[in-house]
């Protein structure tokens, strides 16, 4: 062995850990709105339901029907007249309303994550519109870290878990990064909130300059 030879030490960088967000349409603008009306609701009700809106259970409805397999129609949308252009993402009740080019975004990062259901657009001089998609998340996890997060635990038979996890006034929410695993977007149970996304998603949506979606870093709401 050379006496002279010099050992070094070899340094491995950790892996840096995720950030996570709130994830959804931007209602923070005001004014008009986006316009955008869907006409055949009432053949778009999930069967249980009296009104349309998001599954009770998303979960296990979503997977009984193969995501929006309980639709009767194809979702048929009507743009009114006097109002902006809808973006990337917009609200659309308990769901959100996404253009092509963002459905191609969400499947690329975490196809599994997500449920669409396209739709048929009608502009307000009754031409035809862009594709746009009616989507909701469809993955559940629970994995809170209760006890590194601040937030309000309110426990009443009221909630569907019997519990509710509120961040009004503020909150700071940190994940088990074991249980989310290889996922990258997700609903946390009983979080009155958006669903969850990590920065490989925001990332992702930043990068193709895609327009309507608010993250909250879930760390500092």
């Amino acid at each position: 062995m050379n006496a002279n030879k010099t050992s070094r030490s070899t340094t491995i960088a950790k892996p840096k850990k995720r950030k996570f967000f709130l994830f959804g349409p931007d209602i923070t603008g005001g004014g008009k709105g986006h316009g955008l009306e869907i006409v055949n609701e009432d053949a778009l009700i999930v069967p249980g339901l009296a009104f349309f809106a998001a599954p009770i259970d998303r979960v296990e409805t979503y997977r009984k029907w193969s995501g929006f397999g309980y639709f009767k129609e194809v979702p048929h949308i009507v743009e009114k007249k006097g109002h902006r252009q809808p973006r990337d993402m917009e609200a659309y009740g308990d769901f959100s309303l996404i253009s092509e080019r963002m459905k191609r975004i969400l499947e690329t990062v975490d196809e599994k994550a997500f449920a669409f259901a396209e739709c048929d657009l009608t502009l307000a001089d009754g031409s035809k519109g862009p594709t746009y998609y009616l989507c909701d998340v469809v993955r559940e996890l629970d994995a809170l870290d209760l006890s590194s997060s601040k937030l309000k635990v309110e426990v009443s038979d009221d909630f569907i878990h019997g519990k509710h996890y509120s961040i009004a006034g503020g909150a700071s929410l940190f994940f088990d990064e074991e249980k989310i695993g290889s996922a990258h977007v997700f609903v946390q149970p009983c979080l009155g909130a958006d669903p969850i996304c990590d920065n490989i998603l925001r990332d992702a949506c930043k990068n193709e300059d895609l327009k309507g979606i608010r993250f909250r870093d879930v760390s500092t709401l």
